[in-house]
């Protein structure tokens, strides 16, 4: 149990340090779980990927929120204006 809960963290980190670098933290978890097998069940470490990977992304849209959100009382036309380019944008 204490073994299992050791490498969740260790590809926890990985995937925290990675996921801000313009490299592909999928590519280092998939390799970091060559050396310290979480799972000899495919299926458990492929979702198991899937959570540590959506745990990141919610982390970036709760840190970007305010940046990203056009709709909030303090931004001016200009800053709504920009922040819908990049969306439309990042649609495209």
């Amino acid at each position: 149990m204490i073994i299992g809960i050791l490498k969740a963290i260790i590809l926890g980190i990985v995937e925290g340090v990675t996921e801000f670098l313009p490299i592909s933290s999928t590519g280092h978890l998939i390799i970091i779980d060559e050396f310290v097998k979480i799972s000899s069940n495919k299926a458990f470490t492929t979702t198991f990927e899937y959570v540590i990977q959506l745990g990141a992304i919610i982390a970036i849209v709760l840190l970007y929120w305010r940046r990203l959100w056009p709709f909030g009382n303090d931004k001016t036309e200009k800053q709504r204006f920009t922040i819908w380019a990049t969306w439309v944008k990042v649609i495209v």
